[in-house]
């Protein structure tokens, strides 16, 4: 089986209850474990596609934010697996986009999900760090004038 960059999977099959698919949708027996694992990797691989020029792969470390996205991703291809239900099954799309959108806008640098990558960097992508510059205090006379402060 291939591995993404990381060795591993960035989400497991349990998390699949919690970001994906209804414990019902798991049992289906068309997606027992192995394909969950399989499309949780390939959900992973995809990932890394979106993070390979933004940060240092394999990931050393990363938040619900990606287990999510993972799950996302996974859970739309599952439902395919299982057979697809326009009727009901329209949220797991809805999921996919959002999961996708927000892996677009971290390969624009527009998110920055919590990773830790292979740099060494504290933070694989943290947000640029910008200080707003005040101008001069103000300071504010209750008895009804500001001042401005030198």
């Amino acid at each position: 089986m291939p591995y993404s960059p990381s060795g591993q999977p960035y989400a497991q099959p349990a998390d699949l209850a919690t970001f994906g698919l209804s414990q019902q949708a798991l049992s289906h027996p068309s997606i027992g474990l192995s394909v969950q694992q399989q499309h949780l990797l390939a959900a992973s691989q995809e990932v890394d596609s979106y993070l390979r020029n933004r940060c240092v792969l394999p990931l050393q470390r990363w938040g619900a934010d990606i287990i999510k996205a993972v799950c996302g991703l996974a859970a739309a291809t599952l439902v395919s697996v299982r057979g697809f239900d326009p009727t009901t099954d329209g949220v797991w799309l809805a999921r996919e986009k959002v999961a996708r959108d927000w892996l677009t806008d971290i390969r624009e640098g527009k998110a920055f999900p919590d990773v830790q990558d292979s740099s060494g960097a504290a933070q694989g992508l943290a947000a640029p760090i910008s200080t707003p510059q005040l101008s001069t205090p103000t300071v504010i006379n209750l008895a009804g004038t500001s001042q401005r402060g030198t």
